[in-house]
């Protein structure tokens, strides 16, 4: 290319932009970009469902090529936003509130070549390492574990000794088999009862990730880093908290931590100490803190909710938390189940059984349905065709106003169920801000998505509500049915709050360069172990790095969104419980079937963004700030019943990191 031809290309670029910005209104810039950024991300996320119902390099390829045009337009239209904002500033053009909120929300400043295209490649290998991953086995671990509808032959033994001796014959076989996390190791991790099993599936789960990842992570925090700076931000943990629209939010996160810290320590210290009872060693459970591998699932906190992936794609679904050793710290075993799944399998209920009675959950508050190619479109079990596919539950908008998923390997058994209907508050959320620009597609907050989600599961839970759909007899509630329920709700809300809060303050620091890159993985656990009071049951080294054994974190979601989505979920019920007129303790409020909720909870869903949280928030509740109160109210007689169980059992909350 001579020079002459250059120097003609370069000031034809630069002459389009000076045209096209002296020529494009406010109003024409945005209805472009809007048009141009739905199609673009609409099949930027059609690739990526592709891809993660059949992971093959050829669909990552597709993904990647696609993902790379929506983010080149992104940086495009990210400057002649700015250079709308400054003409702003310099008072040469007058925008109004929400024009100036929308052409802040447009694009983003993207890394250059080769920063950008190595970004990709280093996010797809730590995602894929995780997606892929599994563990061999002894072949003779298990009897089947297809839809986890059999048990562990270690089940099939009463006593220590035995399940034991089951582990030494297990260690002693020299067939194995791959053992993927769902459902193989996470029917484990929640099922069997023996320390040593769950300690080495624990350690070998995190070889297989952690351990395979950790040379990427300096990449993945200095690529990170640099595109945020790009966007005006410190780093990239200053880039997830700067979508709070909040000033001082660590502090007001501390603030609510601390608040909520004394009910975690008094259920934290019931926990242990059933735990110590099932598990005879003592030694296990030094200077009070519980071992990780012992709370039911691989991370001693299992699944999460979600949403978003740089624009929003789609809403990665809760789990089960410690609800899976609720048998264990069950205070009232003889009382009324507060656990469906019999009554569900008595009913022969099916996967979409399943999903139509959460639909039905939503429409009786008058919400919308879901589309009627949903059931065509989504993927709600694992395939049987051998396809390597994310299990993980997932809601999913397609960003064209009509189309909305969901991804998940569904099981029958009351613990989907509330999956189900989480995801479905995500659904419901898309649909109701479908009609906004696709800068304002989303939650008011992050925690705003996940606390909708959250809150449907809760209510699906209640007594009431399980009666009334006849998963539950109609009898009255006893206190000690009552007790038994709390706990259970405690299990899945109260002890996820210091987990989610360690694993961002823990990256918050590595992003700010707090932590040095030898001390990554101690600094984790020493996080851990002081707001959790959770410690790892082998030893770890710096060649590991734990925190991307965790989904979220692997595939690079900030978890602070748990954090607020908890608290605010409490505050979304108690408002909702107040318009349904319901009369009686909150922790019994079924809102369901109530127009007025739905009315109001419609109401400030189709906000999206597009206005601060603080009044998508008073729009439902009539309070701008987030609140502990709610929490502490719901939870006060389990409260009360763990201080006089504490005090008879001469227990102390508390532990010594």
């Amino acid at each position: 290319m001579s020079f002459v031809t250059f120097f003609i290309i370069v000031l034809l670029t630069v002459l389009h932009y000076i045209i096209d910005f002296n020529t494009l209104s406010v109003p024409e810039f945005l209805s472009e970009y809007d048009s141009r950024i739905s199609a673009l991300s609409n099949a930027a996320v059609l690739t990526e469902w592709t891809w993660s119902t059949n992971i093959t390099s050829a669909n990552q390829r597709i993904m990647d090529e696609a993902v790379a045009r929506e983010a080149a337009y992104q940086a495009e239209a990210y400057s002649k936003a700015r250079w709308f904002l400054k003409a702003h500033k310099r008072k040469d053009i007058s925008l109004s509130y929400d024009q100036f909120r929308q052409i802040s929300k447009v694009g983003r400043a993207s890394l250059k070549e080769p920063d950008l295209t190595l970004l990709a490649e280093v996010r797809a290998n730590i995602s894929g390492t995780y997606s892929k991953a599994y563990v061999e086995w002894p072949v003779d671990l298990m009897v089947n574990v297809k839809k986890n509808e059999t048990k562990l032959k270690m089940l099939e033994s009463s006593s220590y000794d035995e399940q034991q001796q089951h582990w030494t014959n297990w260690r002693e076989q020299e067939e194995t088999r791959k053992l993927k996390l769902e459902p193989d190791l996470t029917t484990i991790m929640a099922e069997v009862r023996n320390h040593d099993l769950l300690r080495e599936i624990w350690k070998e789960w995190r070889e297989q990730v952690g351990r395979k990842v950790r040379p990427h992570i300096k990449d993945l925090v200095a690529l990170q880093n640099k595109e945020a700076r790009l966007n005006g931000y410190s780093d990239h943990g200053a880039f997830w908290r700067g979508k709070y629209e909040t000033k001082g939010f660590e502090d007001q996160i501390k603030r609510l931590n601390d608040q909520l810290t004394p009910l975690y320590r008094t259920i934290h210290a019931y926990v242990r100490h059933k735990l110590m009872i099932t598990y005879s060693d003592k030694d296990i459970f030094r200077d009070g803190m519980i071992p990780a591998c012992v709370l039911g699932d691989m991370w001693g906190r299992y699944g999460e909710g979600m949403c978003g992936a740089g624009m929003v794609r789609g809403c990665v679904g809760q789990v089960w938390f410690w609800t899976d050793i609720y048998d264990i710290v069950e205070p009232y075993p003889s009382a009324t189940s507060v656990d469906p799944t019999p009554q569900m399998q008595e009913l022969n209920m099916t996967v979409r059984g399943m999903y139509e009675l959460a639909d039905a959950f939503y429409q009786s508050m008058g919400l919308k349905p879901l589309p009627k190619d949903f059931y065509k479109l989504s993927m709600l079990e694992r395939p049987n065709d051998g396809r390597d596919v994310e299990c993980h539950g997932t809601a999913w908008d397609f960003l064209d106003g009509k189309d909305f998923r969901i991804r998940m390997c569904t099981q029958v058994n009351f613990k989907y169920l509330e999956v189900i209907h989480h995801e479905l508050g995500h659904i419901q959320y898309f649909m109701q801000y479908a009609h906004l620009p696709l800068v304002y597609r989303d939650g008011a907050n992050d925690g705003f998505h996940e606390g909708v989600g959250e809150l449907m599961g809760m209510t699906l839970a209640t007594v009431n509500h399980l009666i009334s759909i006849g998963l539950l007899p109609d009898v009255p509630q006893s206190k000690e049915s009552t007790i038994n329920f709390l706990m259970r709700t405690a299990l899945k809300t109260v002890t996820t709050l210091p987990f989610h809060y360690v694993n961002d303050l823990w990256r918050w620091e590595v992003f700010r360069g707090d932590v040095p890159e030898n001390r990554w993985n101690a600094r984790y656990w020493q996080l851990k172990k002081q707001y959790m009071g959770v410690m790892p049951p082998v030893n770890r080294t710096e060649e590991h790095l734990d925190a991307f054994n965790i989904f979220h974190v692997n595939n690079d979601f900030d978890m602070i969104r748990y954090f607020t989505r908890t608290v605010l979920q409490f505050q979304f019920a108690g408002a909702l419980c107040r318009i349904a007129d319901f009369e009686g303790p909150l922790h019994d409020c079924d809102f369901s079937s109530s127009k007025a909720a739905g009315e109001k909870l419609a109401a400030m869903l189709s906000l999206g963004s597009s206005r601060p949280w603080m009044d998508a928030l008073e729009q439902l509740t009539g309070g701008r700030t987030m609140d502990a109160g709610p929490i502490l109210h719901y939870f006060q007689p389990l409260r009360d019943w763990l201080d006089n169980y504490l005090q008879e059992h001469g227990l102390t909350p508390g532990w010594n990191p």
